[in-house]
């Protein structure tokens, strides 16, 4: 079950189904009372999960953290901690897209349908700064991805597309998902065997391509991504093989067995034969 929820939300409620082990049916009338098997989690991507600390409750009752009630055909409701979506522009960056919440029965008489929550709208509060030029524009990511789907993903609030806010919002949000992507680039050559930022003549074909599929997967995955690994601990939909092969390209690029044409190297070492650039 997914519910998106904005950069640093408060009083977030999580919606978990459990089923009855032996009969796989809906579990209903569980209590964390009579119920001390129980435990409840939380985990931020790429993080520790943490425990929540669950007491019974109403199902009208305000929102406390830990506050555990039954819903109904098996439905429960967590209130989650605050702390699970306390983001910071470090946190956004090494790739925290959402916040799973899940119960865990320590018995195994129960079987948990945990919640995922995508986080949208993180960066409002954020300034990113790029060190040079962006490496893609929009016209890039839309050669790719498909105008109308940049645009779907991109349209954070759902805005009818007669809204006067409507291009301008889009067009911002592109922009930072492109912002995003050139620092982790940046990022992920420093200290390599080229000089970042790029600039405009020195850009080449793999750094354009592996800033446009960083960016398109990045609005992707905040609009809100299909499906998630708990075991890897990494969201998995439909393009994750992109910002994989995006990742590899610069891999390739770092180790010095991908070269690009039109560089300034960053050191004099005796350089390895390898893949051409893409231009």
């Amino acid at each position: 079950m997914s519910k998106a929820v904005k950069y640093n939300a408060t009083g977030v409620q999580s919606i978990v189904r459990l089923f009855a082990a032996a009969t796989g049916l809906p579990a209903t009338g569980i209590t964390v009372a009579a119920i001390t098997d129980l435990v409840a989690k939380y985990r931020r991507d790429f993080e520790a999960a943490v425990e929540i600390s669950l007491t019974d409750g109403a199902i009208d009752a305000d929102w406390t953290s830990g506050l555990f009630r039954e819903v109904g055909n098996g439905y429960y409701s967590i209130d989650v901690p605050d702390a699970a979506f306390a983001m910071t522009a470090a946190n956004i960056v090494t790739g925290i897209a959402g916040v799973s919440v899940w119960l865990q029965d320590t018995g195994n008489d129960y079987v948990c349908v945990g919640a995922y929550h995508p986080l949208q709208k993180v960066l409002e509060a954020v300034s990113f700064t790029t060190d040079g030029d962006l490496y893609a524009t929009a016209a890039d990511i839309y050669t790719v991805f498909g105008q109308a789907n940049v645009y779907k993903w991109a349209n954070i609030d759902s805005l009818a597309s007669d809204h006067a806010d409507y291009e301008t919002d889009i067009q911002a949000r592109i922009t930072k998902a492109l912002t995003v992507a050139t620092v982790d680039i940046n990022d992920k050559l420093r200290g390599g065997p080229y000089e970042v930022p790029f600039t405009d003549t020195s850009l080449t074909a793999t750094i354009n391509y592996a800033c446009v599929l960083k960016a398109g997967v990045w609005l992707y995955e905040w609009r809100g991504a299909d499906d998630f690994d708990y075991e890897k601990g990494r969201l998995v939909h439909r393009y994750s093989f992109l910002m994989d092969r995006a990742d590899k390209l610069l891999e390739q690029v770092r180790r010095d067995a991908r070269r690009l044409s039109s560089q300034t190297t960053t050191n004099t070492r005796k350089r390895n034969p390898g893949i051409g650039d893409m231009s």
